[in-house]
């Protein structure tokens, strides 16, 4: 197949450590051309001539990894009728209370695109729920698992937040919030929009920004991530942290594709703040007796070798405009259910 990707533009590719976005289109993109498939990365600005110079036309599926990018690329595809599918990666895309003021007519610009390929059931349920008549599956990211460091005994250090320092992300809050727990240490690791923000002074520090590498060598030190932002689609830093052995602490808002029955995946309600550190001292209390099964559930649900070959039947069943109304299989994902390894088996789920 000829597959054409479509970044923002305003990334370079490769992609910088943290570009979340850019990584995952870097993967797929190896994970595509491995297979013999013909790939290219469209990373221009969003004007009409750029889109016209790129000839989407000519390629079998162009998928979409922008929203903003739909108000432009929807009316070309209803002329040249090319294959179009769309991954949303905004962080408040099913939170409809914080969008601002902007995005709802972004938003409705994507339910004009025939495809979606959700980030988790939840995204794509919200896509139903607003109207939108195309076939949606659902692809949560993946990381390489061998690719992070595992040590199973027990974490020398407790905590860790990794990712940007901004409001989003609640680490002011939490570094008030932990203050007076002086039994409880906290870092926090990633690029800042605050740089006057350096931790409590005590207990919770800013260490600065760690590149790829000291990521996937340096998380499994610690015992537990900490997610309690308001919004998120998919962070790829929780699958990271569960290759490396750690135990979650999350709001609601950061659980999508978790199997939250786990003894080890810990989902708090952010408004009280006496259950968010007694979940925290139990995840660290406990953590060195998950580390193994921690690791082992990453590899069986959040694996490439499970999520690659997962888009690949994505992408060709649009192509081969197969499947059932919703797209075919497999469009839901329920993790406790997930694909072996190997990839073999798959599971239809529920959006309950």
């Amino acid at each position: 197949m000829k597959i054409l990707l479509v970044f923002h533009g305003g990334n370079p590719l490769p992609p910088e450590p943290w570009d979340s976005v850019g990584n995952i289109i870097w993967r797929q993109k190896a994970f595509l051309t491995e297979r013999g498939h013909s790939v290219t990365i469209h990373n221009q600005k969003g004007r009409i001539w750029n889109v016209l110079l790129a000839r989407p036309w000519d390629y079998d599926i162009v998928h979409i990894h922008d929203d903003g990018r739909c108000k432009l690329w929807a009316p070309i595809q209803q002329v040249f009728k090319f294959r179009l599918a769309l991954t949303s990666h905004f962080a408040y895309t099913i939170f409809r209370n914080l969008w601002h003021k902007k995005y709802p007519a972004t938003y409705f610009s994507t339910l004009k695109v025939p495809y979606h390929i959700a980030l988790s059931a939840e995204m794509r349920q919200f896509a139903y729920d607003n109207g939108y008549k195309g076939k949606a599956w659902v692809l949560p990211n993946a990381i390489h698992t061998e690719e992070v460091a595992f040590n199973p005994a027990p974490a020398p250090k407790q905590a860790i937040v990794l990712g940007r320092v901004y409001p989003r992300k609640k680490q002011r809050f939490l570094s008030d919030l932990l203050l007076s727990e002086e039994s409880l240490q906290l870092d926090l690791y990633g690029p800042t929009n605050e740089p006057d923000f350096l931790g409590n002074g005590k207990n919770v520090v800013y260490r600065g920004l760690w590149d790829r590498e000291q990521v996937r060598n340096n998380l499994t030190d610690y015992a537990v991530m900490i997610l309690i932002s308001d919004g998120e689609a998919h962070a790829v830093v929780i699958i990271e942290a569960l290759a490396a052995g750690l135990s979650l602490v999350v709001s609601a808002e950061a659980a999508h594709n978790l199997d939250t029955s786990l003894p080890w995946i810990h989902v708090v309600d952010r408004d009280n703040p006496e259950e968010i550190i007694a979940a925290l001292k139990r995840a660290i209390a406990e953590n060195a007796q998950y580390r193994a099964a921690i690791r082992a559930y990453c590899e069986r649900a959040f694996d490439w070798r499970v999520i690659g070959p997962r888009y690949l039947r994505i992408v060709e069943a649009i192509v081969q405009g197969d499947g059932s109304e919703d797209g075919g299989e497999p469009f839901l994902y329920v993790p406790q259910a997930a694909e072996d390894a190997a990839g073999r088996s798959s599971v239809r789920g529920s959006t309950a």
